[in-house]
């Protein structure tokens, strides 16, 4: 349901993007009823920190992606480890 107090979102995080005076519901903002409302049984929600901030540019909340490991050093490569993520 809609958040009726401040103090319960001051802090949190927004799944997406919200406009002025929109009304803050409990799966507008990142926590488990989100992962809740947006997740089959088997499937997980995770963050992935961006190296590259030009990325928020690009990305949108619910865009499928493959995800690869970058490599550590010169001599490992990178690993594909998910895709249509």
């Amino acid at each position: 349901g809609a958040h009726t107090r401040v103090d319960a979102v001051v802090g949190t995080t927004l799944a997406g993007p919200a406009r002025r005076g929109e009304v803050l519901t409990d799966v507008r903002v990142l926590g488990p009823r989100l992962a809740e409302s947006a997740a089959g049984p088997d499937e997980r929600i995770v963050p992935i920190p961006l190296a590259d901030a030009a990325l928020m540019d690009v990305l949108r909340p619910g865009d499928i992606v493959d995800i690869v490991a970058a490599p550590v050093d010169e001599m490992t490569e990178a690993k594909l480890i998910a895709t249509d993520a």
